[in-house]
């Protein structure tokens, strides 16, 4: 499901997987599309798990954590 939040958003996605079963659930995301409520559950998810790169709040906190 996170993978399909981040293509619906427009962020470049890059699965890496060995598992066979993991590769045919990683294309499936195209299959189906996220509404907006689950877009936005997604979206309240800690930042330490998603991060959007063109968000500049994001990347400030990023930095700061890297200091």
């Amino acid at each position: 499901m996170i993978l399909r939040w981040l293509i619906q958003r427009e962020i470049a996605v890059i699965p890496k997987t060995l598992s066979k079963e993991r590769m045919v659930e990683n294309i499936s995301v195209f299959d189906f599309t996220l509404d907006s409520n689950d877009m936005e559950s997604i979206s309240k998810i800690s930042p330490y798990i998603i991060c959007n790169n063109r968000d500049v709040k994001t990347a400030e906190f990023l930095l700061n954590l890297a200091k």
